[in-house]
């Protein structure tokens, strides 16, 4: 009998912060998305007077001046996004730059942007869609690359798994697996 993979919120989030911080001069090229460079790392928990910890996934400092907010959720609700754009108003307070909100969904999401406004206080994010990145695509570019000893983005291989395909995410795990073998991790 095959066991049922299964990765709790809590492992996912330590996969999405250690990923992204090891390979974050690879996250505009893996998000598809324009961004300066990456400059630092700035911290993710703020505590606040009413003993409540905000906790952020992953915040940097661009080398534009402006802050890249990261975030990660299977599905994006209102209240999410009401709670980004808290954080987002505390990063703004902190540090009065320009911030950039890009959530990973990973169960889809029909727009590329996600909102809302309330009046004198209007919230927009990018999202970006893994269910829409081609996994099978991606998945024989990775192995083409690494036969011919080419360069990679390590996130691409490391989100693999989440991305869509005609694959179980057993499979998809098992071959991502695989192909790391092959690997000879460089730092970036």
């Amino acid at each position: 009998m095959q066991k049922k993979f299964d990765v709790t919120a809590h492992n996912y989030d330590f996969v999405f912060k250690d990923s992204f911080n090891l390979f974050k001069n690879d996250i505009s090229d893996f998000l598809e998305v324009e961004l300066p460079g990456i400059a630092s790392y700035l911290e993710t928990e703020f505590a606040e007077i009413e003993t409540n910890l905000a906790l952020l996934d992953l915040n940097f400092m661009l080398e534009d001046g402006s802050i890249l907010h990261l975030e990660e959720e299977a599905e994006i609700s209102v209240s999410d996004l009401i709670r980004f754009a808290s954080y987002d108003l505390k990063l703004y307070n902190r540090y009065r730059d320009r911030v950039r909100t890009i959530i990973l969904c990973i169960k889809g999401y029909t727009d590329s942007t996600a909102g809302f406004n309330c009046g004198s206080l209007g919230y927009r994010s990018t999202v970006v869609d893994m269910s829409k990145k081609d996994g099978k695509k991606k998945l024989e570019e990775l192995k083409e690359k690494i036969e011919n000893k080419e360069k990679i983005n390590y996130l691409d291989l490391i989100f693999l798994p989440l991305m869509n395909s005609d694959q179980k995410i057993v499979e998809r795990v098992k071959e991502t697996i695989e192909l790391e073998k092959k690997l000879e991790v460089e730092s970036n």
